[in-house]
């Protein structure tokens, strides 16, 4: 199979510590509390209530998506919810399964259009199968799919797959129900999405059921892609920032650090190897990074980034002055990005099954150096773009902000 440059799929396109102190002064003071609010947001995940120089990006509760390979889903939803709960303070729960049923469609959908029917029933048979279906990189990327699908509130639907039995109960099933479908088509092209949901994923002992078309929220009605735009979520506000070669770390970096600043969270996507995670650190220290087993070994993960750390420097939230002096240090000072992962809280097992020494909060940290391994991986063309972010769109046209003379353009 061909894959394209971003591993993930995170987002449909392509700091202000290029910015000088004398920049942020100029700022109208009109916007100047909104400057406030922005700038501690990116490093306070625990608010205190005795300083108004301190906040945080909201969050909502650490998940576990189980033995799903919906990670991505896991992360992007967790954006929206983050998006949703800074700009009206209000909590949303929604459904991260609703997502990811609909890139098994979209990944089985590809499937048919890109292989003969006696190619399509080998490939499920294979073990790839099950990686293809959950986490594609062929099918359409995480925001097209939100815009395409909409989103789904958790009360409303959700399924979890809480065991390995269920997951290969689940595949096999599916597998049964596409090769049964191929009996009745004359060609697999001619298969259309509907018939995928009803004889591949609706098969017996496959999803139970599908996410609704319709549905209601305090008496009003919905469909998913109304629900989005109810809730005031853009997904094409939003765009990727990749290591395309080793040198665009440091653009990732300052990509990530700017959303952060503005005071909203940043999806990650990256390669993993289990090795490399200490507790609560996936660490590149003391190895190799030019190995690409020493990062790449366990394939790749996403989560919500929503701090960021300076060598010497601490998580959590600082006083104004402070924060500003961490934000304009170099991205070569980065000491680790804070995230929230989706493993659930003081997890054993991830889910590959791999056993781990959790963290007990369900936030994790990634080192500089892991940074550094990720992103040499471009070295190698099948690897380019396995590093990436996804960040407002107009940070992501100009990572280091040497376009804009405001450093708070396009407040959220």
């Amino acid at each position: 199979m061909k894959r394209n440059n971003s591993f993930f799929g995170l987002s449909s396109l392509e700091n202000l510590c290029g910015v000088s102190s004398s920049i942020i002064i100029r700022i109208p003071k009109m916007i100047l509390p909104a400057l406030v609010f922005v700038v501690f947001a990116a490093c306070g995940p625990v608010p205190s209530e005795s300083s108004v120089d301190s906040v945080e990006i909201p969050q909502t509760p650490v998940e576990n998506q189980q033995r799903m390979g919906f990670c991505w889903a896991y992360a992007a939803v967790g954006l929206v919810e983050s998006d949703y709960k800074v700009r009206t303070g209000q909590e949303l729960q929604l459904s991260e399964e609703a997502l990811g049923f609909h890139r098994m469609v979209e990944g089985i959908y590809y499937l048919t259009q890109n292989l003969s029917g006696q190619d399509l029933v080998e490939y499920l048979n294979e073990d790839t199968f099950q990686g293809w279906v959950l986490s594609s990189d062929e099918v359409p990327d995480t925001f097209d799919l939100l815009k395409r699908y909409g989103v789904v509130p958790e009360s409303v639907w959700t399924i979890k797959f809480e065991d390995p039995v269920q997951v290969e109960k689940m595949l096999r099933s599916i597998r049964r129900g596409i090769s049964s479908l191929l009996l009745d088509v004359a060609s697999p092209k001619s298969i259309t999405r509907e018939q995928i949901v009803e004889k591949g994923l609706l098969a017996p002992g496959a999803w139970p059921s599908a996410p609704p078309t319709t549905f209601q929220v305090d008496g009003v009605s919905f469909t998913p892609k109304t629900y989005l735009k109810e809730i005031g979520f853009e997904p094409g506000r939003f765009a990727s920032v990749t290591t395309d070669r080793p040198e665009d770390l440091e653009k990732v970096i300052q990509a990530t650090k700017r959303s952060l600043v503005r005071g909203v969270s940043v999806v990650l996507g990256f390669p993993v190897n289990f090795d490399r995670l200490e507790q609560d650190t996936f660490t590149g220290e003391g190895v190799d990074k030019n190995d690409p087993d020493n990062f790449f070994r366990d394939g790749g993960h996403a989560v919500l980034i929503d701090d960021f750390v300076n060598r010497g420097g601490q998580a959590g939230a600082l006083p104004l002055d402070q924060v500003i002096r961490e934000f304009l240090r170099p991205s070569t000072e980065l000491d680790y990005f804070v995230f929230k992962n989706s493993w659930g809280m003081d997890a054993k097992k991830n889910e590959a099954g791999v056993v781990i020494e959790g963290s007990e909060t369900g936030y994790y940290n990634i080192d500089r150096e892991y940074l550094e391994g990720s992103a040499n991986l471009s070295k190698l063309p099948e690897f380019v773009g396995m590093l990436e972010v996804v960040v407002p769109i107009d940070i992501a046209r100009d990572p280091f902000g040497t376009e804009s003379v405001n450093p708070v353009v396009a407040l959220p």
